[in-house]
């Protein structure tokens, strides 16, 4: 008996030559499973120039940060007069108001003349009053200017509402038409309402989404933002910065209060602490700092990151602490090992792959193959030792040669860093690394001084400590944590006649003993109490034992480290 007729569809279970071989086909040309294909690139109407849509556009366009670069870009180098329409785009603000500030008057005429204005026209020379007439003149003729300047203002801003409205897909202009004050903002060319909606649009944060939802994805969208292989350093930069704004845009901030305290607890340079508005910034900086090393492709800073750690784990810490050092550091960084170079022959390029616009997540493993490329142009190298340089041995600055020794500093064979003569007065810090913390485990305090006898030159990372801080040349210290560039020095405020390098970053606030025999006694006997004691005219400073070799004085409570018995008669 048939089991089916001529034509018919085959019955469950069964399958003819040909289905056979095109699920062979399909199953070939789309691996991994069903994926949506990969999106056109949506043209406006100015094709090269950046476009936006929707966060789930069925094109590609660009994210809103790139939008508006693109925006600015164009507008500065094609419209009249673009100083002032710019500003709109750019700052998200209404101009006008910026410019009439900039309206000509007789005071500002005064002013550029070099004229008081405050002096009334009866008190002014004679020469200066034939002058105040010719200014009134001028001034005639400077509004007219401005007149015209205003005008130009108002004639660009439909040219940039139709700018802007012809790089929008289909997509967000039909959201952007179903908005009820659509008729009397387009009428009025409301360019400021339309880019504030078209960032709302592409961020997906409209009224149709449920708000803790969005909130939920806008934040998770941002901590897990990462490099991928065909981003430039700008291009993820611009991702953060992106996203960042987005986050923003829905009430998001990155200031948790536990480390908007702690900023707010350091003494600053100058002896004063950060306001609450001043702190959120700073921590905001350093969280966003962060994300960008963080999310940095690994296949090349992966061993910038392991440093980091490292030298964050023996007590220096040299993270970023803003974003523009942060993309400095990463722009400048070289790898210790060259990236290889994938190659493209043996895993072809998957177009099915999802992308970002289509709402798919794309931060996977996949993104930080160790094979992965960045080919970016770099000049600096991170190498903590200079190479091994061979020649016959230099004599150090204290005059002597060391058999078998090569300076870290320079390569050259013959002398100690600490004495090298290639790179100037160099400072090294070898002991204190080792022992950051106290024997109750806790983390030296940033209001703490170090007296350490390892040292050879003082360094303080609290500039409230030192007076009359002023540029230096530049000096770098070495330590087994790596190396740091000072090119600030001031008076320790305790003992004035010392003075100690500055630098935010240092590892602490340290006090060579070197620097302190030169110019004061100094003294310690345990049998009475294990402390080290610098006598000054007026004071004998107690450096009070911690642990580990370490003594200390806190300047927050210089009372209980001031003592006048001279232990040693």
């Amino acid at each position: 008996m048939a089991t089916g007729t001529e034509g018919g569809t085959p019955p469950s279970g069964t399958s003819t030559p040909n289905t056979t071989s095109n699920r062979r086909n399909n199953k070939k040309n789309n691996k991994g499973g069903n994926k949506k294909p990969s999106q056109t690139k949506f043209k406006g109407a100015v094709e090269k120039l950046a476009t936006i849509g929707l966060k789930n556009d069925v094109y590609h366009t660009d994210n809103f940060l790139s939008f508006q670069r693109g925006i600015i870009q164009h507008v500065l180098s094609t419209f009249d007069n673009p100083g002032d329409i710019e500003y709109l785009p750019r700052e998200l603000q209404n101009p006008m108001p910026r410019l009439m500030k900039d309206m000509p008057t007789l005071k500002k005429l005064k002013v550029d003349t070099g004229i008081d204005p405050s002096i009334t026209d009866d008190e002014l020379t004679a020469d200066d009053q034939l002058l105040v007439e010719e200014l009134k003149s001028l001034l005639v003729s400077e509004r007219k200017g401005f007149v015209t300047r205003k005008a130009t203002l108002q004639s660009n801003l439909p040219k940039l509402y139709g700018l802007i409205w012809g790089q929008c897909t289909p997509g967000v202009q039909q959201d952007i038409r179903n908005l009820p004050d659509y008729s009397d903002k387009s009428d009025k060319h409301d360019c400021l309402w339309l880019l504030n909606h078209l960032k709302q649009a592409a961020a997906g944060t409209d009224d149709t989404q449920q708000p803790i939802l969005v909130f939920l994805r806008s934040f998770r969208l941002l901590i897990t933002t990462r490099q991928n292989e065909q981003d430039t350093l700008q291009d993820f930069t611009d991702k953060i910065e992106s996203r960042f704004q987005a986050f923003k845009l829905l009430g998001g901030d990155l200031c948790p209060s536990v480390l908007v305290d702690a900023e707010k607890a350091i003494i600053q340079p100058d002896g004063y602490y950060l306001t609450t508005k001043e702190a959120n910034g700073r921590v905001e900086e350093k969280l966003l700092a962060m994300l960008t090393i963080e999310g940095a492709m690994d296949a090349k800073y992966s061993s910038l990151k392991r440093m980091l750690a490292n030298q964050m784990v023996q007590g220096a810490d040299t993270y970023p602490e803003s974003r523009s050092k942060a993309q400095t550091l990463l722009s400048k960084y070289v790898p210790d090992k060259p990236v290889k170079t994938k190659d493209t022959k043996q895993k072809p390029k998957d177009n099915n792959r999802p992308t970002e616009e289509n709402g798919v997540d794309t931060n996977t493993p996949a993104d930080t193959n160790p094979n992965d490329t960045d080919t970016g142009d770099v000049n600096v190298s991170f190498h903590q030792r200079a190479e091994p340089i061979d020649g016959p041995p230099v004599a150090g600055t204290n005059g002597e040669i060391i058999d078998g020794r090569t300076c870290f500093a320079c390569g050259h064979p013959g002398h100690l860093a600490s004495f090298c003569p290639n790179i100037g007065f160099q400072g090294v810090q070898h002991a204190f690394i080792q022992d950051i913390n106290t024997d109750s485990g806790d983390i030296i305090s940033i209001n703490w001084i170090l007296l350490d006898t390892g040292s050879t030159f003082s360094s303080f990372c609290n500039g409230a400590m030192l007076s009359s801080v002023t540029s230096c040349a530049p000096m770098t210290s070495y330590t087994n944590g790596g190396q740091l560039t000072y090119i600030k020095k001031g008076a320790i405020n305790i003992l004035p006649k010392v003075d100690g390098y500055f630098n935010r970053s240092a590892i602490a606030n340290i006090l060579s003993i070197k620097d302190v025999v030169k110019i004061y006694r100094v003294t310690m006997d345990t049998k009475d109490d294990n402390s080290i004691l610098i006598h000054t005219p007026d004071t004998i400073w107690k450096f009070i034992g911690v642990g580990n070799g370490l003594y200390y004085i806190d300047i927050t409570d210089l009372d209980n480290h001031k003592t006048n018995n001279d232990i040693i008669s």
